[in-house]
């Protein structure tokens, strides 16, 4: 698998994971890129780490969405996942209808020389699959 796309409610927008690596091996990604797509606005994060002695980011990925699929009738408050760094920030607040909404913030670097934040829902019925995507993409 060389990229998943975790679909949203609007099919102008979407997060992206990318470019891991290793490429093919069983263990665990040791970086990805991430993308987020805001309509016309696209913003990629440079390599972020995944897996090392320092990041376990992509592991803190694939358990908040199982969390979700697993709560998908509700949660109180939000459940947050960012970077080590910081550089990825996202926030997924539940409706108590049928969607979660993924407040999104992606920098450039810890510095922010740019900073893009935009706003995403997840329909209730996909967190099962997105959470199996993520955890197969970044082998965890």
């Amino acid at each position: 698998m060389d990229q998943i796309i975790i679909a949203t409610t609007d099919p102008d927008k979407w997060i992206e994971l990318s470019d891991a690596e290793p490429k093919g091996v069983a263990t665990p990604v040791d970086t990805y890129v991430l993308t987020i797509q805001l309509r016309e606005l696209r913003a990629s994060t440079r390599p972020l780490d995944a897996y090392n002695d320092y990041a376990r980011d992509g592991r803190r990925l694939a358990k908040v969405f199982a969390e979700m699929a697993k709560e998908w009738r509700g949660w109180k408050g939000e459940k947050f996942w960012s970077t080590t760094d910081s550089e990825v920030t996202l926030k997924f607040t539940h409706d108590r209808v049928s969607r979660v909404r993924v407040d999104v913030e992606v920098k450039d670097s810890p510095a922010a020389n740019w900073k893009v934040t935009g706003e995403l829902a997840l329909e209730l019925g996909n967190l099962e699959r997105i959470a199996k995507d993520v955890a197969e993409y970044l082998r965890v």
